[in-house]
Order: C-alpha cells, then sequence, then structure tokens
C-alpha cells in the first residue's frame, strides 16, 4: 500500500521543493504576503491543510528547508519568530542566520525554528574603516604580512605552480532500479561537489509503457519536484 501511495500512484511525497513552501505559505513583500514563517507553522500547514502536498513525515520539512537554505530561496534562523523592523527586515543578528549555505537536517529545529525570505534578511554591520581602533592597519613597504594572513598563490617547491583540479566530470551507465539506488549517494556527492549536476536519463521498453504508470508513476513526482515542466 505505501508503494502504491508513494510510487505508483504518488498521493503522499517524499520530498518536497523549496519553491512550493514559498508559493503555499504565500512568502514575500507583495500585499496578502508574510516575509516570514516559523517551521512549526510550516509543518502544521502541510498536516493541516487539505490542498497542500501531502508529505510522508515531518522529516520532509527538514530536507526541503535545508535546501531552501542552500539554494536561496529563504534563510533560516534557530528559535522563536523575530520581530520585524521598520526596514523590513527581521531583528536578529545576521550572523545567526544560515543563508547559501549547507547545513544539515538535524540542525532544522522542527519546534521552533523560523524562514524568512532574502530581503527580510538583516544586513551584517559594516566593516571597520581602516584607521579606526581594531581595524587592521596597513603594512609597512617591504613588511612581510603576519602568521594568518592571505599569502601568495600556493606552489609547489622549485617554484612550479600545483597542478589545477579538474572541473568537469561526465558519466554513463545502465542501471536497473536496485542499481540506481546503489549509485544514488555517489551521485548526491558529485552534486554538493559541483552545486548542480545535469542529469539525461532515458528508459526502453521492448513492450512498450504503461501510460497512466508514466504519467503518475514518472512524470509528476518530478513535476513535483520541479525537475521538468
Amino acid at each position: 500500500m505505501e508503494e502504491l501511495i508513494t510510487t505508483v500512484q504518488p498521493r503522499v511525497f517524499a520530498t518536497v521543493h523549496p519553491k512550493r513552501i514559498v508559493e503555499l505559505f504565500t512568502l514575500g513583500t507583495d500585499p496578502g504576503q508574510t516575509p516570514g514563517r516559523s517551521v512549526p507553522e510550516i509543518v502544521e500547514g502541510f498536516f493541516s491543510f487539505p490542498n497542500f502536498t501531502r508529505l510522508a513525515d515531518s522529516t520532509v520539512v527538514r530536507k526541503s528547508i535545508a535546501r531552501g537554505v542552500k539554494e536561496k530561496f529563504f534563510g533560516c534562523v534557530a528559535g522563536a519568530a523575530p520581530a520585524l523592523g521598520a526596514d523590513g527586515r527581521y531583528e536578529v543578528a545576521a550572523k545567526n542566520v544560515r543563508f547559501g549555505s549547507e547545513i544539515a537536517e538535524d540542525e532544522i529545529d522542527l519546534d521552533g525554528g523560523f524562514v524568512m525570505i532574502p530581503e527580510a534578511i538583516p544586513q551584517p554591520s559594516p566593516a571597520p574603516v581602516p584607521g579606526t581602533p581594531g581595524s587592521p592597519q596597513p603594512l609597512a613597504p617591504g613588511a612581510a604580512p603576519a602568521s594568518g594572513g592571505f599569502q601568495e598563490p600556493f606552489q609547489l617547491p622549485g617554484g612550479a605552480p600545483a597542478p589545477s583540479q579538474p572541473s568537469t566530470v561526465q558519466l554513463s551507465f545502465d542501471a536497473d532500479r536496485n542499481k540506481l539506488y546503489a549509485a544514488w549517494q555517489a551521485l548526491a556527492n558529485l552534486a554538493d561537489l559541483c552545486g548542480s549536476v545535469t542529469v539525461s536519463v532515458k528508459g526502453e521498453a521492448p513492450q512498450g509503457l504503461d501510460k497512466s504508470k508514466l504519467e503518475n508513476g514518472v512524470y509528476e513526482p518530478l513535476r513535483e519536484a520541479d525537475l521538468i515542466k
């Protein structure tokens, strides 16, 4: 039964694109929208509102928020909802807002976290002006940088530059269902290294494909994940 509702004819989903959180919870700056929502409110919404995407469990929300932070759909901060300032930005230390970075799923607090659109994320304090107390002082002519400062690009002994790193990886292999599961972690690791990967899939069925299973089991989950139109 579980395979029927999650794979063959998906009605309950194990993933949800962060864009759906933005859309379903009306995150934005336009009239009628809100610049932020608490994570508990998002979890409750998915399991309360009948017209929302049905999720397998609350861990799906964790995965979606972690992806949304990394891909800059929104920022996330731990704790209760902060106050919204007159400038339209939330009154919380900028250094405490996770945005555009990797975040472990177990760092998402389903009982007290808060997400906010990029426009509502507070700006960090400006860097001190050179010459003010506490600011780095310019080096005197001919002086060497202190330990920990920026150095010249790394070179191998003898002055030879370090070898360049590969920038492109291209793979091709045939796989059945079990081999796809085995390859998934490796492909996920590649996506982490590159930021994203381009996936091209070709399947052939000599006896022809069942159109209903193709639509419900393949196309619809990919559309729900915002991978195809």
